[in-house]
């Protein structure tokens, strides 16, 4: 399509920059109109609206038809919106939950917020959610490996992405040892997945530690969205598959989701046309994932569930060497939680969560990790102008590192290590008047091995208009991050070992954000979420001896970061089309400081695309640009990574009266293959990148 990289990067910049000032335009066109006229509200009687916190993150209740774009099913809007909520149950807005921990329409978020429906999902094909995140604004992905990627809002992400945390259902998915998840080994299968929000910005008000840049939250369907039994195969090129079998069913008062799939990827030199190098970064993977739910009242909700994830893949060697054997990896989570509703209309819950991860990492280390958290919120009935939560969780952790070889990592004291974290959070939201409203949200924890911090965000709102169809938003927020004990507590021995860095502080942020979001018609929407944030205290792996060559976790100062994201989406009865651009601009206050991160991309920009076609086919496109951006290591060691294109392509066809579903893609269709030298510094000196798939799903 493109003769050179450089045809292709200016068609991208081209592209979005037109878009943008078109999109601008008219939103000031729609500014200088009169208001519209307002549209006659929806008697109380007809229409309920939702206390503050009826629905929370991780347990999502559904509306009758207040649908997001992929028509399913979301959590009615809650809080000290009544008359501007019922107008917007009618005007088919998107609600989000992560933001403030309860159902909000996302025009009144107090952080942005960006939505990847299931049908986004479905339709772009996807094996991986970090794949699927690459094509959401403001979110940048590396690939450090086959099998390693680092996620990160606003950039500063490595294969562990530590500062953005990710969710599932409004559980942390961290690895204690790691202090980040790993997404490749995530217990969740793609189709059981409701949507995705991604908060960007720092969310450490609402979830605590490690939410310095952001919030990545996984909705898992509920069971009685996914009843049935759903069977679904893809196969690629290479002889790769990714399968799934799903039995979801309710009996009475009981609902429930049974689903089981495998994954067998093939190395780089399988893969890779013409391959004279040696590499086995494979990856044989099982998840098995559950979920119950039992109702015996219209009041109260049990939930529980148990999911497994158990691969076999390649070592952590940076040359991919290894004598030590393959990674093996078992990650169980357990869950239970009890949801109540109040008869004055507030409501509560309280959960328990648990983790036993077994990662068995021969060039890395031997951590077996057990964690426990307890949680609970409360959510109060409207107080006057006032809509009031609070709650907290208490968390502990014991890990232990058996030395099974002598170069994995270890703690100095022992065996084992335990810590112990608590935290406790309120919000409260305001109506200073029927366009306008303020929300402040703070909270504060204490780690045993990092002590006390706290974060904070407040946000105004201000409607433009009386139908709410244009709000601006203008916010200060503060989080943290605290360092894994990996950095923090463990010592690796080698020709360049690691020693510990206890007691080293968190990291922390500010940041000042403006934004618009616009309904420029039915049809159409804008958003433009502008941003300057301060980071204290980064993070770096810091060289403090030379005879042995050891390094250590140390603070490498601040940086300041601004930038903005935006987003024109139109959306109708044939399809739907997004065109979004992110500029990130980064200035570090010490030169080449290493943050163990890469930096974010100074411009990247997006289209993605669908198309209800006639015969039951479904047309899907993704595509994403992202310029130079570099990871600075120690001693003036930078490794560049060079511009980016990325198209996905998919045509569905579904069959047997929407029982049955053909779908044929292409991933990556720019990049035969992708150069190490781009996205990986371990590993295999190439990586597969266009990629011809089949799929085929079935529903009984």
């Amino acid at each position: 399509m493109f003769s050179n990289t450089r045809d292709a990067a200016v068609f991208g910049r081209g592209l979005t920059v037109s878009t943008l000032c078109i999109a601008l335009a008219s939103a000031k066109a729609h500014a200088d109109q009169p208001p519209e006229p307002t549209a006659p509200s929806p008697q109380p009687a007809t229409v309920e609206v939702s206390p503050p916190g009826k629905a929370s993150p991780s347990e999502p209740a559904t509306s009758p038809k207040a649908t997001t774009a992929a028509h399913s099913p979301t959590p009615a809007p809650t809080g000290p919106r009544a008359k501007g909520a019922e107008l917007l149950l009618f005007e088919d807005i998107p609600v989000v939950v992560t933001a403030s921990r309860s159902a909000q329409p996302i025009s009144l978020s107090p952080a942005p917020v960006s939505i990847l429906t299931s049908d986004d999902i479905h339709f772009g094909g996807l094996t991986n959610i970090a794949d699927a995140l690459r094509f959401v604004p403001g979110v940048d992905v590396v690939r450090t490996d086959r099998n390693r990627y680092g996620v990160g809002v606003r950039g500063l992400n490595i294969w562990a992405s530590e500062r953005t945390l990710t969710l599932i259902d409004g559980r942390d998915t961290e690895i204690p040892f790691m202090g980040a998840p790993d997404f490749k080994s995530l217990p969740i299968l793609m189709e059981d997945i409701d949507r995705i929000e991604v908060v960007r910005g720092p969310g450490g008000a609402a979830w605590g530690a490690n939410a310095l840049n952001g919030v990545v939250n996984i909705i898992s369907k509920d069971p009685d969205q996914t009843l049935g039994v759903l069977a679904s195969m893809r196969v690629n090129e290479f002889g790769e598959i990714y399968s799934q079998f799903r039995w979801g069913a309710a009996d009475g008062n009981w609902s429930w989701r049974v689903s089981a799939g495998y994954q067998d990827q093939k190395s780089s030199a399988e893969t890779v046309p013409g391959s004279t190098f040696v590499s086995h970064d494979f990856n044989r993977q099982v998840i098995v994932d559950s979920k119950v739910v039992y109702k015996p009242s219209s009041d109260d909700k049990l939930t529980f569930g148990i999911a497994f994830s158990g691969a076999e893949r390649s070592d952590t060697s940076v040359f991919h060497v290894s004598e030590n054997g393959d990674e093996q990896l078992n990650d169980s989570r357990f869950f239970a939680r009890l949801d109540h509703k109040f008869a004055d209309g507030g409501s509560a819950y309280v959960q328990w969560s648990g983790l036993y991860d077994n990662r068995d990492q021969p060039d890395l280390a031997h951590a077996i990790s057990l964690s426990n958290n307890l949680d609970a919120q409360i959510n109060l009935s409207k107080l006057g102008a006032h809509s009031i939560s609070f709650g907290g969780n208490v968390r502990s952790t014991q890990i232990n590192l058996p030395q099974d070889f002598p170069a994995q990592a270890y703690f100095p004291g022992g065996e084992s290590l335990s810590e112990y974290s608590i935290g406790a959070f309120g919000q409260d939201r305001i109506d200073l008047a029927s366009d306008m409203w303020l929300e402040g949200q703070l909270r504060f924890d204490y780690q045993s091995g990092t002590k006390m911090d706290w974060s904070g965000r407040l946000a105004l709102l201000y409607a433009l208009d009386t139908p709410q169809r244009h709000v601006i938003r203008v916010a200060i927020a503060r989080a943290f991050r605290s360092l894994g004990l990996q950095f923090r507590e463990s010592e690796t021995p080698g020709f360049i070992s690691q020693v510990p860095s206890p007691g080293i502080s968190n990291e922390g942020a500010w940041a000042v954000e403006a934004g618009y979001n616009g309904r420029l018609s039915d049809a159409l929407t804008l958003r433009i979420d502008g941003y300057y944030q301060r980071y204290a205290g980064l993070i770096g792996l810091i060289q403090v001896s030379s005879a042995p060559i050891a390094v250590a976790a140390q603070d490498t100062g601040g940086a300041d970061t601004f930038g903005l994201e935006s987003e024109l989406a139109l959306k109708g009865d044939a399809g739907q089309l997004s065109i979004w651009y992110a500029y990130h601009a980064y200035s570090s206050g010490q030169a080449d400081a290493n943050v163990r991160a890469f930096l974010p991309p100074s411009h990247s920009a997006g289209l993605t695309g669908r198309l209800n076609l006639p015969d039951d086919f479904t047309f899907n496109a993704n595509y994403r640009y992202t310029n130079a951006t570099e990871f600075p290591g120690s001693g003036g060691f930078v490794l560049p990574i060079s511009p980016t294109h990325r198209l996905d392509l998919t045509l569905s066809k579904s069959f047997a009266e929407g029982r049955g579903e053909f779908t044929l893609g292409v991933e990556d269709v720019f990049n035969r293959t992708v150069s190490a030298a781009q996205e990986s510094f371990a590993g295999a000196a190439r990586l597969p990148g266009r990629t011809v798939f089949a799929r085929i799903q079935l529903k009984f």
